[in-house]
């Protein structure tokens, strides 16, 4: 099967199977990344906490932030 049958076939899913199939994608391409591994293992081990973005912050980063009430 040619890249271009598979990219047809792909262009032709749902959404919810796009995102599995990106996300298996994704699995292959970092599956030998021993230093990508090494280094997402380190940031999933950070006790640090000022190293972490609460859930306001990235409302507010990505422009999601609600309005505050108006008085």
């Amino acid at each position: 099967m040619s890249v271009d049958v598979l990219m047809r076939e792909l262009a032709a899913l749902g959404p919810a199977d796009q995102r599995k199939m990106i996300a298996y994608l994704l699995t292959l391409r970092d599956e030998h990344d021993l230093e990508r591994k090494r280094r997402l293992a380190a940031k999933i081990n950070e006790k640090d906490l000022s190293k972490f973005a609460t859930l306001e912050d990235l409302d507010r980063r990505f422009g999601l932030a609600e309005d505050p009430p108006s008085a």
